[in-house]
């Protein structure tokens, strides 16, 4: 066993009343808050990495809606749920634990499409007539990942996005109506999203979601908090990859977070069409609060995977150690 990982054994062997220590049971299970409805959204491979590991954690911790003789009849409580989005339909079968995505598609939204190159000849096409919801896309932009993802490039992870965007607005409709139409108690919508930002689905998503979700939970409830968990390119260079390209995407997305957590200062509404006619024209920041998980602690010393994990597992209560700057950014 790694050292680190005997550290960890350690301090739940002293925290643990099963294992004589003395300060929770491992086993208990705790209630949910029934005024408030959380929703866990991951954003591409990373995302759903995140999200799953949350969903396991959900199911294993929390009381979960029983039948008469107390057997749980599902995976989370009535007022928590999951969706994950992403451009490479395999991640659908992605499991943790005990955990898996819903094999019937409610929290799973698939934006890949069969042929990437014909998809985006057509957006060129559409650009070069003058069509405004493409002039964002570069006209040198040629990928040939098909229904596999988006190939590490952040506009062709945007591209399906928006070519998608009817879907995706209805996959996060319907899910926010199934938290909170049939329960009065709830008065609070949370919103957790969970992206890398050095590939092309997560990093090429992010803002658009986060605001996209923003304006759809508002809707439906005007009291909502929209959290940020945002993975740094280094958890991705440990697991391989291009470390160039890599450290390219994630700095293009931090110096876009960095403008859009600043609009108090600025005061540039974000302002996207797409092609059925959904648009943003938002004053608000993408996230009230905005956290950055890398890879290593304050130290400079590099988790193993099973510690990287576990960060994910404590969303309700930890918020972070230290401001990486001063617009509610917040690196773990």
């Amino acid at each position: 066993m790694a050292e680190e990982e005997k550290k960890v054994s350690l301090l739940e062997s002293s925290l643990s009343l099963v294992k004589n220590g003395g300060i929770y049971y491992g086993g208990a299970r705790v209630p949910v808050d029934p005024r408030t409805a959380v929703l866990f959204v991951g954003l591409g491979g990373s995302g759903a990495d995140a999200l799953i590991r949350i969903k396991d954690q959900v199911k294993t911790r929390m009381i979960l809606p029983s039948d008469e003789v107390g057997a749980p009849i599902a995976d989370a409580p009535k007022n928590i749920g999951f969706l994950e989005i992403d451009t490479d339909a395999t991640v659908q079968a992605t499991t943790y634990g005990t955990s898996k995505f819903d094999p019937f598609g409610n929290e799973f939204c698939d934006i890949s499409v069969n042929s990437t190159p014909d998809v985006i000849a057509d957006i060129h096409k559409a650009k070069n007539a003058g069509v405004e919801c493409w002039q964002w896309f570069d006209d040198d932009v040629n990928q040939v990942a098909g229904a596999r993802g988006a190939g590490g490039i952040r506009q062709i992870g945007r591209m399906l996005l928006a070519n998608n965007i009817e879907k995706v607005v209805n996959s996060v409709e319907g899910k926010i109506a199934s938290l909170t139409q049939d329960n009065a108690e709830v008065k609070e919508l949370l919103i957790y999203v969970f992206s890398g930002i050095a590939g092309g689905t997560g990093a090429g998503t992010f803002l658009d979601m986060a605001y996209i979700l923003q304006k759809i939970a508002k809707r439906k409830n005007p009291n909502v908090n929209m959290m940020g968990y945002l993975i740094m390119p280094d958890v991705n260079e440990l697991n391989g990859g291009k470390v160039e390209a890599l450290r390219t995407n994630g700095f293009s997305c931090l110096k876009e977070l960095e403008y859009w957590m600043s609009t108090g200062e600025h005061g540039e509404r974000y302002q996207q069409k797409f092609p059925n006619g959904f648009e943003l024209n938002e004053k608000a920041c993408p996230f009230d609060f905005c956290h950055l998980l890398d890879a290593s602690d304050v130290g400079g010393h590099n988790f193993n995977s099973s510690v990287r994990c576990r960060k994910c597992f404590c969303i309700y209560c930890r918020r972070g150690r230290r401001k990486c700057h001063k617009h509610n950014v917040t690196a773990l």
